[in-house]
């Protein structure tokens, strides 16, 4: 089912009749790995599928936002379908912006399914976006700006980002720390050595 979505496109609406109903039945199963794969298709649909998906994604986005404030969202056994849901809003919202009626208030709900530090292939859409925000100076990223700093150092520290992810989000965090006036080193002193650590090394 994901491959179709991810490898048709828009001509995957095709099959939509076949796809729809399993996707919304996985986001909101209680096994883990049927939610993480359905979260990922409905992401890709935002992402891959164009204007037939673009409605049916916008309106997957509170099972989305359910399905990563479960009890056990960041259990390890929960944690990757957590952090999928997570990426599949970012690539909804930066792909479907136009069909979300309420992209202000999703955006700042957005921020507290962060961060993601366990899943490689995850963290660069919701990351991206998240770097698209901050050069966009948007209210909701300027306004938790202490909390999305912790956030991109804890991805900085699991090592989820790379290269040019990494680069650009290393960019936006510096932006966003003058822009929003925070103290970025009185932010570290309440992570672990190890994260100041690694997080100096970045920020210099």
């Amino acid at each position: 089912m994901d491959d179709v979505l991810e490898f048709c496109g828009e001509q995957s609406w095709n099959y939509h009749t076949h796809i729809i109903q399993p996707l919304i039945d996985g986001m909101r199963d209680d096994v883990p790995a049927n939610r993480q794969a359905a979260s990922y298709g409905v992401g890709i649909a935002g992402q891959k599928g164009g204007q037939p998906w673009s409605e049916f994604v916008a309106a997957s986005i509170p099972t989305l936002f359910t399905a990563c404030q479960r009890p056990t969202a960041r259990d390890d056994d929960h944690v990757f379908a957590t952090e999928n849901a997570c990426a599949s809003i970012a690539k909804i919202m930066h792909y479907n912006a136009s069909k979300v009626p309420n992209f202000q208030d999703v955006v700042t709900h957005w921020i507290d399914t962060l961060p993601i530090v366990n899943d490689e292939e995850a963290a660069p859409y919701a990351y991206s976006f998240l770097a698209q925000l901050i050069d966009q100076q948007n209210p909701a990223v300027l306004s938790q700006a202490a909390k999305i700093f912790i956030f991109v150092a804890q991805a900085l520290e699991a090592e989820t980002l790379q290269g040019a992810t990494t680069t650009r989000i290393v960019a936006a965090a510096k932006q966003l720390v003058a822009n929003a006036g925070i103290d970025a080193n009185q932010i570290l002193s309440t992570l672990t050595p190890e994260t100041q650590q690694t997080v100096r090394s970045y920020f210099g």
